[in-house]
């Protein structure tokens, strides 16, 4: 017998969609939407987004641990620099990392490069 995958309520393909905009010294480098899996961390997008706008992104860690450490050049600096991407969601600095913070549909991201 084959191993089927069948599609019921509890595990759906639903996706919901999120804005997000990535700015850097000044100036936005990519703005869009994307669609993801329900469920799904704002990093989860973040990395869709950078695949789909075909952006360099560099990270470490996983889940709760994620830090992005560059974006298309924009690197993170040593340790105690407060050089970095901040991320913000709907306007609010959550208090996770952005593999651990689980979006709503609608929401909207914000990465910002600090220098």
């Amino acid at each position: 017998m084959a191993l089927t995958n069948p599609v019921t309520p509890s595990n759906d393909a639903k996706t919901i969609t999120t804005t997000i905009s990535i700015h850097a010294d000044g100036a936005i480098i990519a703005s869009g939407n994307i669609k993801v899996s329900s469920g799904a961390s704002a990093f989860d997008a973040l990395q869709a987004f950078a695949q789909q706008q075909g952006l360099a992104l560099t990270y470490k860690g996983s889940g709760a641990t994620t830090y992005v450490t560059g974006i298309n050049g924009y690197n993170a600096g040593p340790a105690g620099t407060m050089t970095g991407w901040l991320y913000s969601v709907n306007g609010t600095l959550p208090g996770s990392s952005m593999g651990a913070y689980t979006l709503k549909d609608g929401d909207s991201i914000s990465m910002t490069y600090i220098k």
